[in-house]
């Protein structure tokens, strides 16, 4: 996938960078992880935090992690289905192949 331009600040740059290049890994598929996983697995820290961070109403923070949940869902789900793809494009091509 391509990359994207964000802001990050230093400091957590800083950290993921370092941890990052200790396991090697890479820093924006790190960063992509926890994105794309936070709100799925661990939605209640998600809403403490947009509450505390952005003063935002108890109801918001649910509806905007809600809202982050159901996209990232809808994402996991089509990129599963594209693996399914991949695995039977690949059984297939081995049957093919042994004809």
């Amino acid at each position: 996938m391509a990359g994207i331009n964000v802001r990050i600040w230093p400091e957590v740059h800083h950290a993921y960078k370092q941890v990052a290049e200790k396991h090697g890994l890479l820093i924006g598929d790190l960063f992509s992880i926890v994105a794309l996983y936070t709100p799925l697995l661990s939605p209640a820290t998600l809403v403490y935090i947009l509450e505390e961070e952005y003063d935002m109403p108890h109801q918001q923070a649910i509806e905007v992690v809600g809202e982050l949940r159901r996209h990232l869902e809808g994402f996991l789900k089509v990129a599963s289905q594209a693996e399914g793809v991949r695995g039977d494009e690949e059984e297939i091509q081995e049957e093919v192949c042994k004809e």
